[in-house]
């Protein structure tokens, strides 16, 4: 289940303060450990205290969430994701309530030719 595992729930999310993230609507990804049901707002992305709008989904075997921004992060800026005790597994196991952190960098310029 999800409950009681803390941080080791979710896997592949943007680690807490990581650098090196490109900007643009790069998506934030999260792989869970079990099947899991996401409601509107329970998976999230700030800016300060601006929550960005963005679009969730989940694949096929409900374990991997995709959060895509519905505008282009901005380089050198800090963004917060955070999942919510309300994304539960098929046993209607609450997960942990979770958030962590990543600072946007410059995409890297095409080289010369």
């Amino acid at each position: 289940g999800l409950a009681g595992k803390g941080n080791e729930d979710v896997e592949g999310a943007r680690a807490s303060g990581a650098r090196g993230v490109v900007g643009g609507r790069t998506p934030v990804v999260v792989v869970f450990n079990a099947r899991v049901t996401v409601p509107n707002g329970a998976f999230t992305l700030k800016q300060g205290t601006t929550t960005l709008p963005s679009l969730v989904a989940l694949n096929g075997k409900g374990t991997t969430a995709t959060l895509t921004p519905n505008a282009s992060l901005v380089a050198g800026t800090t963004y917060t994701w955070s999942l919510t005790s309300a994304i539960k597994d098929t046993a209607g196991v609450a997960l942990a309530a979770q958030s962590g952190s990543f600072t946007t960098v410059a995409a890297a310029a095409a080289p010369a030719r």
